[in-house]
């Protein structure tokens, strides 16, 4: 059972890491979770900018969360995962073929 555990997780990081090669240059630099070269410091730096900006003009603020691991939890896989993945260029042909 372990090396059932490590080989999956040497499996999960190959691709992951083809995945992060492939994506990187089609995301947008506000994006920064899980990408080479950004760190949460940074976006806490610009959200602190913004508030102060706030503050200062006296303007309305929206704030908005959203708690990922839900939001990834509620993907449909049968079909979501596989339409956003081929229009990413991942997949050639349709998975269920």
């Amino acid at each position: 059972m372990t090396l059932l555990l490590v080989v999956s997780k040497i499996l999960e990081r190959i691709v992951i890491d083809r995945i992060r090669r492939r994506i990187d240059y089609r995301l947008r630099k506000e994006q920064a979770g899980f990408r080479s070269g950004s760190e949460v410091t940074e976006q806490i730096f610009i959200l602190r900018n913004i508030l102060e900006q706030v503050r200062e003009w006296q303007a309305p603020l929206y704030i908005y969360f959203v708690n990922f691991e839900s939001a990834f939890v509620s993907v449909h896989r049968k079909s979501s995962l596989w339409v956003i993945m081929k229009q990413y260029g991942f997949l050639r042909i349709s998975p269920w073929l």
